[in-house]
């Protein structure tokens, strides 16, 4: 089956199955979408039968195909209608199958035959006629169907399902067994970047991942090359110290200088560190060359070596670069190093090489190893493999609460009891560094430093090396488990948009457009070129999915941000259904990706968090402003609408608003239809506004599309004028329905209109005031904006919807 075959599954899936309508209504996956489970079931079963195909039975390419079929599709009473139970709707599964859309090649008898079986027993006596891979292969999918039940990658976290499968690997695949790693804390990129590393060497000894859990990843292990841990925790620190340990962060051009970060004597060669500040002086200017050789030497000296501390004075330097004595500019007590860089009769590769002769012992001397040291500490304490399960001792208990609160002893980022230190201001990717912390006391006379913990150090760095800056971060946590071959599906389709971007053709992303990856990254706006698609390649693929996201709707503050990015990730829900945390913070731990709802938005703004209980809208609200609105105001008038509280609060804002629409009818048809039509109930006043609008439009001169708002809210003022005349300590309620019906039959001469007219005004204040009309003509007289704007908008709707062309 191809990667077309399966976008066509997972988009027949979630068109017919939308994650915000079908979900689990009971069990432990309650609240949780069908189309999920489906989708984990059947890229697991693919995966599990590819392998039996390679290492067991081989299998025809039909037989394949129906399996296949038949784990996407397996739980039939789920997709059914009428909610029958499995055994009366199995039968059906081909018509189930057609009737989404999908038209793959398939033999209905065996698909029906397999999703029969997925259950521990099946049907009585199912398989007495069935062939051995057969059999093995509805075990598979039992296996499958078991493993989307865990919430973690510690299998052995429920012990009876764990026996089920490894009873299953040893009959069908008796070359594997099946094996985890777990993650004792979540970390963001740290611990994408770990992950990363452990599929890739459990990949080199043949191992075969099967599904990545938000805090580790399930693999089947080949009997005659196993994993060790040793191994593994080496390979981990080596890919870590490569990212970490850089001379970009340890070597900085600053303020009109090459600076010496603490970095540079953390594990760094002293040849990395001379040929960043080559690079510099490159770019920068020849002086810069020898400004940071003396800045590289000073720091040195800052260390205190006890060996060679002759070569730390000036008089070494001065010998280095080819020269009598250091000069100093005119007039001031600074070195002239673009002086030093004419009057050098040395080459930069003779000072260079000569420079790591001398220095490299007093660099090493200097130098500490603390980096691995603390990331072997961190992967021997941290990653769990299930043959090295590892509990927390007393001690480390103990350990923590001795160290927690102290200032310079607590990371001010996530609270661990890891050593901490200043942040760096090379570490942060657009975070200043001047922060005040909560390890300092409040309004203290010091400098504010945060002081973080080499782990926090680590996240930061690593995120600063692989990633840029960004509005947002978008995090999206899957409900169970991305089964590896989804995985490795969405990995493909971003290196082929990879290449897509760095290839000459005049149109190289016409091939991805239908990919899963492509509609993702299509959610903040059109990609229909390599411009558009260059600032949205930032995407990791791992246990989560995250995606840096910036807004390009003309949003001007942190508010019209904040909606725009709320609407994207409700669309990204639909296209692909997962947990999204949406964070503006580098730095992401476990307590972040544990919600249930199916959005987190940390830090939202607080005029924007009632928008979070309109989510199932906004998609649909954002493509009507965006469509009658001009781009310049739509996100501000989108965040207007998107905050309201109530329909009825929506449909005043949009009345409000009609005016900045191209088209006042359609905009508030759009808006109206849209709250109508998901069921909302709405104030009892509206209903009776839209009758007041119904027969005012019968008598509104035609056509009716020409009618000034003057002339549509002729009626409406009129009333208006009898209840703010009405004074009720003198006038009856009988001579206000007088007043009313007087004034109206100016406007209106058909007398029943008329009077059908004052009936429906007289309910509406009836209504506003809860039967006393005193306290109806101060309502009403103090909303005459929205009432009049709300009469106004409901007449034009009404226009919309009765027009069949431009004349009514």
């Amino acid at each position: 089956m191809d990667h077309n075959k399966y976008l066509e599954i997972v988009s027949s899936i979630l068109k017919n199955y939308p994650p915000d309508e079908h979900v689990h209504t009971s069990g432990p996956k309650i609240g949780e979408p069908i189309a999920v489970h489906l989708i984990n079931v059947g890229f697991t079963a693919a995966r599990l039968a590819s392998l039996y195909s390679e290492e067991n039975t081989q299998l025809d390419q039909l037989t394949f195909d129906s399996f296949v079929i038949a784990a996407f599709f397996h739980d039939t009473n789920k997709l059914d209608p009428d909610k029958k139970s499995l055994r009366a709707t199995v039968g059906d599964i081909d018509k189930i199958i057609r009737n989404i859309g999908y038209e793959g090649d398939y033999d209905p008898d065996l698909v029906s035959q397999f999703a029969a079986c997925h259950g521990k027993n099946g049907p009585i006596g199912s398989m007495l006629l069935m062939p051995k891979h057969h059999i093995d292969l509805c075990e598979l999918l039992r296996l499958s169907d078991i493993l989307d039940l865990y919430t973690t990658s510690s299998l052995d976290s429920i012990p009876s399902k764990l026996n089920d499968i490894s009873m299953y690997i040893s009959r069908t695949l008796p070359e594997r067994k099946i094996k985890w790693i777990t993650l004792k804390e979540f970390r963001g990129i740290l611990t994408t970047e770990i992950l990363n590393t452990c599929q890739n060497f459990i990949e080199k000894n043949e191992g075969v991942p099967i599904a990545f859990f938000k805090d580790g990843l399930v693999f089947l292990e080949k009997q005659n090359s196993p994993i060790y841990f040793q191994d593994l925790k080496d390979a981990i620190v080596n890919h870590l110290s490569q990212l970490v340990i850089n001379p970009e962060t340890a070597i900085l051009y600053r303020q009109g200088m090459i600076q010496i970060k603490p970095a540079a004597f953390k594990g760094i060669s002293l040849e990395s560190i001379l040929d960043e500040i080559i690079n510099i002086s490159n770019k920068r200017g020849d002086q810069f060359f020898y400004q940071g050789l003396y800045a590289l030497i000073k720091k040195i000296k800052e260390m205190k070596p006890k060996t060679s501390k002759e070569l730390l004075e000036d008089t070494a330097y001065c010998q280095l670069v080819g020269i009598e004595e250091i000069p100093k500019v005119e007039g001031k007590n600074k070195v002239d190093y673009e002086k030093i860089a004419l009057s050098s009769p040395k080459t930069t590769q003779e000072i260079k090489e000569e420079f790591l002769e001398k220095y490299t012992e007093l660099h090493h001397e200097v130098s500490e190893d603390s980096l691995r040291i603390f990331l072997e500490n961190y992967i021997s304490n941290t990653v769990k493999t299930s043959d090295n399960c590892q509990n927390s001792t007393i001690s480390s208990i103990v350990e923590y609460f001795v160290s927690y609160g102290k200032p310079k002893a607590t990371c001010s980022m996530c609270g661990a009891e890891y050593p901490v230190d200043q942040m760096q201001a090379a570490e942060v990717n657009g975070i200043s560094v001047q922060k005040f912390s909560n390890s300092l006391p409040a309004n203290a006379k010091i400098d504010p430093k945060r002081y973080i913990c080499e782990a926090c150090r680590i996240q930061l760095i690593i995120n600063k090396q692989i990633s840029r800056k960004s509005d947002f971060l978008i995090v999206g946590v899957p409900f169970t488990f991305i089964p590896a071959r989804l995985k490795e599906m969405l990995a493909d389709e971003m290196n082929k948009l990879r290449d897509a971007f760095s290839s000459s053709e005049n149109d190289p992303l016409e091939s991805s457009k239908k990919d899963l990856i492509f509609q993702l990254i299509s959610i903040s706006g059109k990609i229909s070129n390599k411009k558009q698609l260059s600032s949205r390649l930032d995407v990791d693929i791992s246990n989560t999915i995250t995606y840096r996201y910036d807004s390009i709707h003309k949003a001007k503050n942190d508010s019209e941000k904040a909606i725009d990015v709320l609407v994207s990730v409700t669309n990204m829900y639909k296209i692909f259904p997962m947990r999204y945390l949406i964070t503006n913070s580098p730095t992401i731990l476990g307590n972040d990706i544990f919600f249930s709802e199916p959005i987190s938005f940390q830090s939202i703004p607080s005029n924007v968090y009632p928008a979070l209980n309109n989510i199932d809208i906004l998609p649909d609200l954002e493509k009507i402003v965006r469509e009658n609105v001009t781009p310049k105001i739509a996100t501000k008038v989108l965040l207007n609408l998107a905050t309201k509280m109530t329909p009825s609060e929506i449909l005043f804002e949009a009345v409000i608003n009609r005016g900045k629409a191209k088209n006042e009818g359609k905009f508030f048809h759009g808006i109206y239809k849209l709250l109508e039509g998901r069921g909302y109930l709405m104030d009892e006043t509206i209903s009776i506004e839209k009758k007041l609008a119904e027969i005012g439009l019968s008598e509104l001169e035609r056509p009716h599309w020409k009618q000034s708002d003057y002339s549509i809210s002729k009626p409406f003022e009129f009333a208006f004028n009898a209840v703010r005349k009405f004074d009720p300590s003198i006038d009856s309620i009988e001579g206000l329905k007088g007043l009313i019906f007087n004034n109206i039959s100016r406007a209106i001469t058909f007398s029943p209109k008329a009077k059908e007219f004052t009936d429906a005004f007289m309910q509406l204040l009836e209504k506003y005031g809860n039967g006393d009309f005193a306290k109806a003509k101060e309502k009403v007289v103090g909303n005459y904006n929205k009432l009049r704007g709300m009469y106004i908008g409901l007449v034009k709707l009404l226009i919309e919807e009765n027009k069949g062309g431009k004349e009514q």
